[in-house]
């Protein structure tokens, strides 16, 4: 049972059904409509068309993706693709549907949630809210972003809901709520691993939490059991289709460490820094993929790095909530964490903390703005329990003659509002100039498809240059960067079987000093009509 200490607010059901679920609904139509700029991007680029091929790759190849690699965005993606299949120009569809589909699983999750702490109307205040906000916007360009905070944001919220049930019937809640908890999160554990840490984690914290009893336990049990469920079936599925029980955690949390120090030396990902990764800690192979080795070798510079990954963070944390709007997010989000911590509803406090701690790790990755928007559902929950003693008080003013104190709350709130509906304008503003590109890009994938015979490999800085054009294997650019001199290249792409390189204003922007390589090493095949792009063949 929950401590006597706990306490929780006693949700009313509406008194007309049909009306909670119009609300509801409208809601969900509201935000589909606020976001209808970035639901209707046809051609993802970066990561999250790696995790489209993933889909396309599982469906048409069979090929599983390691549980580092965040595999269940490709399973997603795939069983969306089934529905189009072998026609890679709809492919678009299947990203407009997986982001509609997304958006109303973190709506829902941030609804439940708030209402857990605030009752129905604050749930829908929160729906509301979420809708508009810009961290949605961010992280639904990212299919493993968003799917992790829909299922991590669903589970946090199933567990409050076990709280107040048990805290309103006064006896330990069904096992119903902690399965679905359980099996949550253990398919964000297969979204991105944040969700293994954090499941891990849940166990004992649920059972220090909920009582440290023998229900507690039983409790934490259930979780358990159904957390490692999804987990486990998965493996036994990939070692059985590629014959590994090999998870490659290492291998990926060694690749995103040295992602972070690419970026905190360059600002980007893609670019290798002189002095690189490899020149500091040493090669992912002399480490044994272990981080914990890399910077054991070096801690002198991993030390001079943490100034930058805070700096960092700051900055990537204002571009997800921009700055007004982040500071006043921020602002009530600390209240709410000291109105819970008054209220002695610190399991809700403690539990909101607990899903951050994954943010530690970026320490290692450095971090980007999706890592502080997939926080959004449990991050608001904690503004809603923040903001009704503020809505309550500014009742209260009302009645009152403090004109300059009510005058403060007011520019607060208009700013804030002014803020998310300035990104709103901005975003509509851009979606006529954002349709036209994909226009042009989908004239692109013309061109390329005449040029390039059906089933060749291409290796392209766009994952989508290889799915939509011609069915091909997509060549990581992670392979090739590090290569200095025209004959690593050749040898490079002849061991990976690649035989088209493709270079457009991104790469040569982004890798400034591998384009020169590129063009001494191959020989030049195609220049795209408008003179952006150019295909590369290599030949004996």
């Amino acid at each position: 049972m929950v401590t006597s200490k706990e306490s929780f607010p006693q949700t009313r059901r509406p008194r007309f059904r049909w009306f909670g679920l119009f609300t509801t609904t409208l809601l969900f139509v509201f935000g589909i409509a606020c976001q209808l700029p970035v639901l209707t991007v046809r051609f993802p680029s970066l990561d999250d068309s790696g995790y489209l091929f993933d889909g396309v790759r599982l469906v048409e190849q069979g090929t599983w993706m390691p549980l580092g690699s965040g595999p269940l965005s490709g399973i997603l993606n795939g069983a969306i693709y089934l529905f189009f299949p072998h026609d890679h120009m709809l492919l678009g569809y299947v990203s407009i549907l997986r982001r509609v589909i997304l958006l109303i699983g973190i709506m829902a999750a941030a609804g439940l949630a708030a209402r857990a702490v605030g009752g129905v109307r604050a749930g829908w205040a929160a729906m509301a809210v979420t809708a508009v906000m810009r961290p949605l916007s961010t992280i639904l360009m990212v299919t493993a972003d968003s799917l992790y905070a829909a299922l991590a944001g669903l589970g946090f919220a199933v567990i409050l809901s076990a709280w107040i049930a048990e805290k309103q019937n006064g006896k330990s809640a069904r096992n119903g709520y902690w399965i679905a908890s359980g099996l949550l999160m253990g398919l964000a554990a297969l979204a991105r691993l944040d969700g293994l840490l954090l499941g891990v984690f849940l166990i004992p914290v649920l059972w220090f939490f909920h009582g440290r009893n023998r229900t507690a336990v039983r409790g934490a049990v259930v979780f358990a059991g159904s957390f490692a469920l999804p987990v486990v079936i998965y493996v036994l599925i990939y070692a059985a289709s590629t014959g590994s029980w090999d998870p490659q955690i290492g291998q990926r949390s060694y690749l995103a460490f040295e992602q972070g120090h690419n970026f905190l030396y360059t600002d980007h990902y893609e670019v290798v820094p002189t002095p690189s990764a490899s020149d500091v800690y040493g090669t992912a192979a002399e480490n044994g993929n272990s981080v914990l080795r890399a910077i054991a070798r070096n801690p002198g510079a991993f030390l001079r790095r943490l100034p930058l990954v805070a700096a960092n963070a700051v900055r990537m944390f204002y571009d997800a909530y921009s700055i007004l709007g982040g500071a006043m997010f921020l602002f009530l989000a600390a209240g709410g964490a000291v109105a819970l911590w008054k209220q002695s509803r610190r399991a809700v406090l403690g539990l909101a903390l607990l899903w951050c701690v994954p943010l530690l790790g970026y320490t290692l990755a450095s971090y980007r703005p999706g890592f502080f928007g997939m926080l959004l559902p449990v991050l608001l929950t904690l503004v809603v329990a923040g903001s009704l003693p503020v809505i309550a008080n500014f009742r209260a003013l009302l009645k009152t003659e403090q004109v300059s104190l009510l005058t403060v709350w007011m520019l607060v709130a208009a700013a804030m509002i002014g803020s998310q509906l300035a990104f709103m304008v901005g975003q509509f503003r851009g979606w006529g100039k954002a349709r036209r590109a994909e226009n042009q890009y989908q004239s692109w994938l013309s061109e390329l498809s005449s040029q390039v015979p059906l089933g060749e490999c291409v290796i392209a800085f766009n994952a989508a240059d290889a799915i939509y054009s011609n069915h091909s294997v997509y060549g990581n650019w992670q392979l090739f960067y590090d290569v200095r001199n025209p004959e690593a290249l050749r040898t490079a792409m002849e061991n990976a079987g690649c035989r088209y390189l493709v270079a457009d204003t991104d790469l040569q922007t982004l890798a400034p000093e591998f384009v020169p390589v590129a063009e001494k090493a191959l020989q030049l095949e195609y220049t795209s009509r408008d003179g952006s792009r150019k295909i590369y063949e290599l030949v004996p």
